[in-house]
């Protein structure tokens, strides 16, 4: 055999297909399976050994945190009116309150997140479950600008942890060439949740007569959500022995040592895939390799055990809290420096722009002629990003482990996290047409039909999914650090959000809509081109060039 072609494993680079390896857990145990990555522990209340009815029951109780939590946030916008007679404010001031809201929402993950990395994700869903009840109740009692904008802060605090909590637990619980799928759902519930919060606001206010009402039932609601995290969500952050996880085996070098880890892992692809020959000409071999594969006995079959229901977890005794935890306050700051990371954070903030240009700019092109909606028509306008985010939720995340399996066979089994980029083109494609479809709607007062269906429609299906595809593919590239790039990428949405609450109203009164809608159209489309482009040729480069980074051991 001619000499040894290696190829190069930096992080984020995974062996899917190890030429029949029985020395690695494979998908249902099987040799013909992926390679499971990361590794599972031979233990029963691994989250990643649970069964699939264990873990669709978190997965569904994230969820409707997420629901319950984040609904109210966008619920302002159809109520612009109402606050206005109510609290004596002009249409700047209520936007303010809207404002004030996802500035908090992005700044409390700084603390939120790092203490689930040490105390664990179970107590700090409980504690922001309840804050948001008692935000939910505060609204619905407020008699003032004042005591209103307070309930809103307070809300804040309880919902942010649903923008960074659901990814973390994703990683805990579900197997790389599972997660494309999963966070696609994280961000159908995230976005959809915004989305239906204007559409009940105003069905509850013409129903009922008070936008009180709204607040009455998500507190409700969040008291219900809250009971059900108590008693059927247990922790799913799992220290594993360095033992469990799977390894590659390096080439060796000319000096016969083997190449040091740190630097660089390499494997031999030409035996890997004399082996895989060896093993399909075979049938008897194969078949002693089935027997001998090594398999994980509670794979599917596993279940939390009691320990992993108790409020606060138990953490390590050697590491100091406040040491800890401002180490994991530094860290998103840290890794936005990495490009990966801030191309990931910047799409999921022009995602989040664009979905809050709709919400501040709705109300005031709905209700005047040609369309004169009601409140609750204005709401009711939300149902179309709700079925786009949903279409996005059903196409982006499968489409991306699709396409990113498919490069990986061609690959000889070899996955780079930039073959999941492939998958954005046929949705810039789609935030072209909305986007251009909402800002001439609009501005030529164009039938409803086709602003809501198209423009509408098609932003839904944009948001869910370029932020779906850009963040998994920061998280594939640094995965032990996927809640701090939930923080920075939120902490970068929720500024950049923040601050059109002061220029867009006025913006849209002397300039109209178009040029609103066309920057937020090159604030998606152009950095989405560039990034495809860019990190397919030199994404691998840059990972290399941040392999020595210590948040690859956190």
């Amino acid at each position: 055999m001619s000499q040894g072609l290696c190829e190069e494993i930096y992080p984020g680079t995974e062996v899917m297909e190890d030429g029949h390896d029985t020395h690695v857990f494979h998908k249902q145990n099987n040799l013909a399976g992926v390679v499971l990555v990361p590794q599972p522990s031979p233990n029963a209340d691994d989250p990643l050994n649970w069964s699939p009815r264990w873990k669709y029951t978190v997965l569904v109780l994230q969820m409707t945190f997420i629901l319950t939590s984040v609904i109210s946030a966008l619920s302002v916008s159809p109520l612009t009116p109402v606050f206005e007679a109510q609290f004596h404010k002009d249409a700047e001031a209520i936007a303010l309150l809207t404002s004030a809201l996802v500035i908090v929402t992005g700044y409390t993950n700084l603390v939120l997140v790092p203490v689930a990395e040490v105390f664990g994700r179970r107590c700090v869903l409980i504690a922001s479950s309840l804050t948001c009840v008692g935000g939910s109740l505060w609204q619905g009692a407020a008699q003032s600008y004042g005591s209103f904008m307070g309930a809103r802060v307070l809300i804040a605090v309880g919902m942010s942890i649903g923008e960074s909590l659901m990814p973390m637990v994703i990683s805990d619980i579900f197997f790389l060439h599972e997660r494309g799928l999963y966070m696609g759902i994280y961000f159908f519930a995230l976005f959809n949740s915004m989305c239906l919060g204007p559409l009940i606001a105003g069905a509850c206010d013409a129903r009922f007569g008070t936008w009180r009402t709204f607040y009455w039932i998500i507190a409700a609601l969040s008291g219900a959500s809250t009971v059900a995290i108590v008693l059927f969500h247990p922790e799913t952050k799992y220290v594993r022995s360095s033992s469990s996880e799977a390894s590659v085996e390096p080439c060796v070098s000319p000096q016969g040592r083997d190449s040091p880890p740190t630097e660089k892992t390499t494997m031999d692809i030409e035996q890997h895939e004399a082996v895989q020959s060896a093993s399909l000409g075979n049938g008897e071999e194969n078949d002693r390799d089935r027997e001998q594969v090594k398999v994980d006995e509670h794979l599917g079959h596993g279940r939390p055990s009691k320990w992993q229901f108790r409020l606060i977890q138990a953490r390590d005794k050697d590491s100091a809290i406040l040491t800890t935890i401002s180490l994991h306050v530094i860290t998103p700051f840290r890794i936005l420096m990495f490009p990966i990371v801030l191309f990931g954070s910047w799409m999921f903030a022009a995602a989040a722009s664009g979905l809050l240009a709709l919400n501040y700019s709705q109300s005031m092109a709905l209700t005047v002629s040609p369309y004169n909606f009601s409140n609750m028509q204005v709401g009711l306008s939300n149902l179309a990003l709700v079925c786009g985010g949903s279409l996005g939720m059903l196409t982006a995340g499968p489409l991306s482990d699709y396409v990113a399996m498919y490069l990986t066979r061609r690959n000889r089994g070899i996955r780079e996290p930039e073959m999941r980029l492939w998958s954005m083109v046929p949705f810039i494609g789609l935030s072209v047409v909305a986007f251009v479809v909402v800002a001439l709607g609009f501005e030529r007062r164009w039938p409803w039909e086709a602003v809501l269906v198209v423009g509408f429609g098609g932003t839904g299906l944009m948001m869910v999914s370029l932020s779906t595809i850009c963040i998994t593919y920061a998280v594939d590239c640094y995965k032990p650090v996927a809640g701090q790039i939930m923080v920075i990428a939120t902490v970068v949405k929720n500024t950049f959000g923040f601050g059109m609450g002061y220029y867009v109203t006025d913006w849209i009164s002397s300039d109209g809509y178009i040029p609103l809608f066309m920057l937020e159209l090159g604030l998606i489309v152009g950095p989405a081109v560039l990034g495809l482009v860019f990190f397919s040729l030199f994404g691998k480069r840059l990972r290399k060039l941040t392999r020595h980074s210590k948040v690859h051991t956190y």
